[in-house]
């Protein structure tokens, strides 16, 4: 009895030989149904493993763009950190000039 299959990568069609004698079918049929099924988990093994590497692989995409987010958030944080900055130094630098063209002003300079 030969027994057709794929391989544990399910890329190669295999056959498997099954010795038996005509006396003996009924342990010929239960050999036959148990490299079946071993057969069947090899491919659900296979299925399994690469469910999990795409889940994975999505998994550290997501995380790689959490990541581009999180470099992205912190260089914006420090840009509007700097700007906040200036614009203080710039209003103070305007109340500055806003008071001395006041005194100048008071003091009928102008």
């Amino acid at each position: 009895c030969i027994f057709l299959h794929h391989d544990s990568q399910g890329s190669k069609a295999m056959a498997d030989r099954i010795g038996m004698t005509v006396v003996n079918m009924e342990e010929a049929r239960y050999i036959a149904t148990i490299s079946a099924l071993d057969a069947l988990k090899a491919v659900y093994e296979l299925e399994i493993h690469d469910y999990n590497y795409r889940e994975l692989s999505v998994v550290k995409k997501s995380y790689t763009q959490a990541l581009a987010l999180q470099a992205s958030y912190a260089s914006l944080a420090y840009k509007f950190k700097k700007l906040k900055q200036n614009v203080q130094r710039l209003t103070k630098t305007l109340n500055i000039i806003k008071s001395f063209v006041n005194d100048l002003v008071n003091d009928n300079l102008f």
